[in-house]
């Protein structure tokens, strides 16, 4: 497991700030001195090399056609490239990144291993063959191949582009921020390397960089497109809200709520969730570990008076395609003894909440411990402990629909001396990935999944571990629908951190739509089944996760978690 904390902390930002200091000191001259000494994620400590500038270079077709997104025709013409220059390292990785986008894993793994099997010390490559990991979900070694893509060549931006995506998977926001700019540095005429640094960027930043793309004077090969104009109102209408920025109103900052029961019918729970009053009307919402924000059903925003702000889509779970819905604002969310103020709400405007009100991704809560008790039937909301030389922490809510930015700038993980015991995991966007070792044999990547009604492997993981069969009278659907073909899989044993649950008959389906879009394999979801048992413990800010488990007060739910 990939796993950067604290270890060499100090001495990896004297590096990554040596690093930024140099460029910038020597960012006019032809060739500048990159570092005396690169940090590999690893640890090892190795130098590094003078590095020359990139010259301004175009886009060839190629490129154009995946920052375009154009994946088959660009795979098309780095074909036709390799036909000509057979074992190019430049055509084939564009290759596999013209595969990853059309999902073709297993095509893009075999395209970079046979590259690298005719040159092994390759940096592209081998930065290429990370990127394949990555989507693979083998995080570990992607890290090594990005630490060997270090080695060969630290000059090259694309190693320095990989590094940050791992570091921002790890809750290393500052290392990440550190990696990007030094990519851009190198190359900013690199479409991905100046995409990511847009990225980066602090809010008004973004929205000058991406108007420059719009007036063609971006300085690189990013052609701007409709989506991009799209992008820019959107932002600029969340600078126009980042006053309000559903902003706690008073000084409570900890408070504990009951959970809400959802009920199947007059005697059976179906799920957990809160009460929560938009505009004074009051609905319960689903808690949620896989959502985002607060997702609410057209008759409930109807009875709150939550006004049409935009036109979106929902996704989720299932194989019914995509949710029309809308953005509003809510002018007052009381959650317990806590109120915000101005707050973003999005509303589901088909009948996939029917039975709901609606669902409270936990991550709106990101500037809170977050203590989900499930024996207790309770959550708890508290501050997060203060990071070092930090004098107050923001409490509020996180319905923006994007990761929060800090006030203070890009932070790192930071793990304090009471949350030692905790899972490091993997965030992207709003989700948890939690390392989880299956019947002792493989690990893979879960999604923590409170709105899951049990504990689910994909077909492809099932089919590793155990055997698989059909099961059709099982049903399961989310935000996207009902899902088409349901297994079981027989038996499998789910090993996080510390704690361990065999479970049999496992439900099992095609996760493929899901691992695509977040961009990395999804191996399955740790639902209720599971989360019941325990109290769990989530820092979002850091990407943390405790699971507490008392046999005593989850023993009558007939499962136990092995410690």
């Amino acid at each position: 497991m990939v796993f950067l904390g604290n270890s060499c902390g100090a001495l990896r930002d004297f590096i990554e700030n040596k690093i930024n200091l140099c460029c910038a000191f020597l960012r006019d001259s032809s060739v500048f001195l990159l570092s005396v000494f690169v940090l590999l994620l690893g640890g090892q400590v190795v130098q590094a090399a003078s590095c020359t500038l990139a010259e301004p270079h175009a886009a060839t077709g190629a490129e154009v056609a995946l920052l375009s997104e154009a994946y088959g025709a660009a795979e098309g013409m780095y074909r036709a490239e390799l036909t000509g220059k057979a074992g190019d390292e430049t055509a084939t990785a564009g290759l596999v990144e013209a595969l990853l986008g059309q999902d073709k894993v297993a095509e893009a793994e075999l395209a970079v291993n046979e590259g690298i099997a005719k040159d092994a010390g390759s940096a592209v490559l081998l930065t290429a063959r990370a990127e394949v990991q990555i989507r693979e979900g083998m995080l570990s070694d992607a890290a090594a191949s990005v630490d060997a893509a270090m080695k060969a060549d630290p000059c090259s931006a694309r190693v320095h582009t990989r590094y940050a995506e791992i570091y921002r998977l790890n809750s290393m926001y500052a290392s990440a921020k550190r990696q990007i700019d030094l990519a851009y540095k190198l190359d900013p005429w690199d479409g991905e390397i100046h995409r990511a640094w847009v990225e980066s960027l602090p809010l008004d930043e973004r929205i000058a960089e991406l108007e420059k793309e719009l007036s063609g004077d971006a300085g690189s090969n990013v052609t701007a497109t409709a989506q991009t104009r799209a992008y820019v109102e959107e932002l600029k209408q969340r600078k126009a809200e980042a006053g309000k920025g559903c902003r706690l109103v008073g000084n409570v900052s900890t408070t504990e709520l009951p959970f809400a029961p959802l009920m199947y019918d007059a005697t059976h729970i179906r799920a957990y969730g809160l009460e929560v009053k938009l505009n004074d009307q009051t609905a319960r919402l689903e808690i949620d570990t896989g959502a985002s924000g607060l997702l609410v059903s057209r008759s409930v925003a109807q009875r709150a008076g939550l006004k049409r702000m935009s036109t979106d889509e929902v996704t989720g779970v299932g194989d019914e395609g995509a949710q029309k819905g809308y953005e509003s604002y809510a002018e007052s969310i009381k959650i317990g003894e806590l109120e915000f103020r101005d707050c973003r709400v999005e509303v589901l405007g088909g009948k996939r909440l029917e039975d709901s009100d609606g669902l409270i991704g936990m991550d709106i809560f990101s500037n809170f411990l977050v203590t989900l008790n499930y024996p207790l039937h309770k959550v708890k909301l508290e501050p997060l402990p203060l990071r070092p030389g930090e004098v107050a922490a923001a409490h509020n809510l996180g319905t923006g629909g994007e990761m929060e930015e800090d006030s203070a700038g890009p932070q790192n993980r930071y793990i304090s001396p009471e949350m030692k015991g905790y899972v490091p995991i993997f965030r992207r966007g709003h989700d948890l990935l939690v390392p989880v070792w299956l019947n002792k044999s493989k690990l893979k990547l879960f999604i923590l999944d409170s709105g899951a009604w049990a504990t689910t492997i994909s077909l492809a993981a099932g089919k590793e571990v155990t055997k698989i069969h059909s099961e059709d009278s099982l049903e399961v659907k989310g935000l996207g629908g009902k899902v088409s073909k349901v297994f079981n899989a027989d038996d499998v044993t789910f090993q996080f951190g510390d704690k361990a649950q065999r479970l049999v008959f496992v439900p099992s389906f095609d996760l493929t739509g899901t691992s695509r879009n977040l961009g990395i394999e999804v191996s399955g979801f740790l639902g209720a089944r599971t989360l019941q048992l325990m109290t769990v413990h989530i820092d979002y800010r850091d990407g943390l996760v405790g699971f507490d488990y008392d046999s005593k007060t989850a023993g009558y739910l007939g499962q136990r978690l092995a410690r």
